[in-house]
């Protein structure tokens, strides 16, 4: 079976649903959407089974050529697929959590005036972000770049007649472009170095590009990474992106485009390979995961918590991508696509719950009413932790793991260790809070939405805990490699057959076993931590006993004074970035923009340019109008006075 039919039904489904709009019915909507996804995640598992036919005959991936583009001179590019072993990964996660969100929609959306055009959108993003993963050159690739950039606008924005969403949508829009525009700098530059752009040809010879320009290509393009993936400086973006439909949340800004940055660095490893720039991705990942945990710590909304939370975790995926362990920062996109889209679905239900009331202060005691959005919470909650067994667990200490496996960083591995394990204490920190102040204790709800709390439909919860379960069993194909424990590492296996910079590195069986014990200890501390602050009497209960310590702990963090109270302001303002960029970057904008609006456009343009020369041309016809108005006799008299003064002047 062809590659391109993968993309082909969802950008199908999408076209029904745009062009048809109110004549179709919301019943056939969403069956054509749903059933679209479905068809796509089943041609996909065909295309990947012909694909390990393909793997036992000795090649590395399949190639669908569907037509040629454009072909120049010295550019010849194709609309071509490649169905290699990063691209059928990725392909499977984004078919199956999209279909289950789709699912997950119907309800969700239920009763909303513009349900067509949703089901369209998310249709037409779907298919944009499987072209992405599926596009065999650069050119084609950032055909889906756009596409899911312009997807993102429009859900974003879904609810334009509230005014704060079509900001966030603005915001969005507005800082992708700028990294977008130094993404193109980094194709444009890319081609006049190596005359191509197609991947596989990147790949087999690097030695088309020498190190400055590989790191200079490579640093434009990691401007592009930054604003899609949400890293530092250009990460602010996403919290605010919580305005759209949380299966938008789910979908778009957990499980699909906030990785395509990750995605795109492990496709382009040969770019991405010299020192300087893996430097420069690991640090920036490395900043992203403190700056977007002691954020989510600060959040009031149960969204936003999770939204910085999803930042945080792209921060993991950068530095394993950037120190080199590629399989272990795919393996992470993965196991995080899944447990984070769980996450949003319970943050949907409880929403749904709270009528739409996201402030988790205003919960409390929802276990007993959404018995199988807290069971389905506590899965997910425990898999972002990285508590064992579940997949997180695995799929964060492999990342842990290989700090110790790269040279660059081989005087200091102590500090990177300790800065992503920091990062994983902070993790268990915030979502024990957010299971806490949600599920555990009293109610806080106003008495008219407590009698109305109730458990979602089935066709909301059953999707979530599907990607519960799933986040339960990725353990099987994802171990990291321990010389100790020989069991064999099924993913990164799977990866190096398309790379061989994927293969598993081998680690020493003792210094890992206690480094993994070391990061779940430090993990299970935070949620010991966060359950002594905000445990069950948070809300009133008295199953904790009045212990000083406890007490102590409770005032410092739920009543903060001093310092801490600032700090408590900086993590909920998202460390005043926001602020910052309105200082130094918008609000010069917008004075220089005035001063062009105001006596560039208006005064120089309009008034003097325009108008002037308009009244000039106007002022000058009157008074040619008075001389020359038709009447033979003036004309005449005006002669005869002329010539009298002429030759006055001449005899003089």
């Amino acid at each position: 079976m062809s590659i391109y039919w993968i993309p082909f039904f969802p950008l199908f489904g999408a076209a029904i649903n745009l062009i048809g709009g109110r004549r179709i019915s919301h019943k056939a909507a969403h069956s054509i959407a749903i059933g679209a996804l479905i068809a796509s995640f089943f041609v996909t598992i065909v295309v990947f089974l012909q694909l390990l036919d393909v793997h036992k005959s000795g090649d590395d991936g399949l190639n669908d050529v569907l037509f040629s583009w454009f072909d120049l001179e010295t550019l010849h590019i194709t609309w071509g697929f490649t169905f290699d072993s990063l691209s059928a990964i990725s392909c499977l996660t984004i078919t199956f959590v999209s279909s289950l969100i789709h699912w997950y929609s119907m309800a969700y959306m239920k009763g909303d005036l513009r349900y067509v055009t949703y089901f369209g959108y998310l249709n037409l993003f779907t298919g944009a972000m499987l072209i992405l993963v599926l596009a065999d050159n650069l050119i084609m690739m950032f055909v889906g770049w756009e596409g899911v950039g312009l997807c993102s606008y429009l859900l974003i924005g879904f609810w334009f007649e509230n005014r704060a969403n079509t900001h966030a949508a603005k915001k969005a829009f507005i800082m992708n472009r700028i990294g977008d525009c130094l993404f193109l700098l980094g194709m444009f530059l890319l081609f006049s170095k190596t005359g191509t752009l197609i991947f596989s040809e990147l790949a087999d010879n690097p030695h088309l590009l020498s190190t400055s320009d590989a790191t200079l290509i490579g640093l434009l393009l990691f401007g592009g990474v930054c604003a899609k993936s949400a890293q530092i400086p250009l990460h602010t973006w996403l919290p605010d992106a919580m305005a759209g439909p949380t299966p938008v949340s789910a979908l778009i800004h957990a499980a699909t485009m906030v990785t395509a940055g990750v995605y795109f660095i492990a496709r382009l490893s040969s770019v991405f390979g010299t020192e300087t720039l893996m430097i420069v991705v690991t640090i920036v990942g490395a900043i992203t995961i403190l700056v977007g945990a002691f954020a989510a710590m600060g959040q009031q909304d149960i969204k936003k918590v999770l939204a910085y939370s999803t930042i945080s975790q792209l921060g993991f995926m950068c530095v394993a991508v950037g120190m080199g362990a590629l399989s272990a920062g795919v393996f992470h996109m993965v196991t995080h696509a899944f447990f984070k889209a769980g996450l949003f679905l319970c943050a949907g239900s409880v929403l749904h719950a709270m009528k739409g009331n996201g402030d988790i202060r205003q919960m409390g005691g929802l276990r007993t009413k959404l018995p199988q959005t807290h069971i389905t919470f506590v899965i997910c909650a425990l898999a972002l932790c990285g508590i064992f067994p579940f997949a997180g667990f695995w799929s964060k200490e492999d990342i842990l793991l290989s700090v110790w496996d790269v040279p660059q960083w081989k005087n200091y591995s102590v500090f990177l260790w300790a800065i992503l394990s920091v990062g994983s204490v902070c993790t268990s920190i915030y979502m024990a809070r957010l299971y806490f102040l949600i599920f555990s204790g009293t109610c806080r709800a106003s008495t008219q939405i407590q009698k109305n709390i109730h458990e979602a439909p089935k066709t909301m919860t059953i999707p979530a805990l599907i990607l519960a379960g799933v986040s339960m069993s990725t353990i099987v194909v994802g171990l990291p490699h321990l010389e100790l424990i020989p069991i064999p590492t099924y993913f990164a296996d799977f990866l190096s057959i398309s790379s061989p910079n994927y293969t598993t590195v081998s680690r020493d069986s003792i210094d890992s076993f206690v480094f993994m014990m070391l990061a779940l200890i430090l993990s299970i501390g935070g949620i010991a931590l966060s359950t002594l602050i905000y445990g069950d009497n948070v809300c009133g209960d008295k199953s904790y006993s009045n212990k000083t310590v406890q007490k102590t702990f409770q005032k410092a963090f739920q009543q903060p004074s001093g310092w801490l109270l600032k700090c408590r302001a900086a993590c909920l303002d998202g460390f005043y970035l926001d602020r910052v960029y309105q200082s130094l970057i918008v609000r010069p904008v917008s004075v220089f923009s005035g001063f062009l609006y105001t006596v560039v456009d208006r005064f120089i343009i309009d008034t003097i340019i325009v108008h002037g020369i308009a009244e000039i041309v106007r002022h000058t016809g009157q008074m040619l109008r008075f001389v020359h108005n038709g009447s033979f006799h003036r004309y005449v008299a005006v002669l005869i006075i002329g010539s009298a003064l002429i030759l006055y002047m001449v005899s003089s």
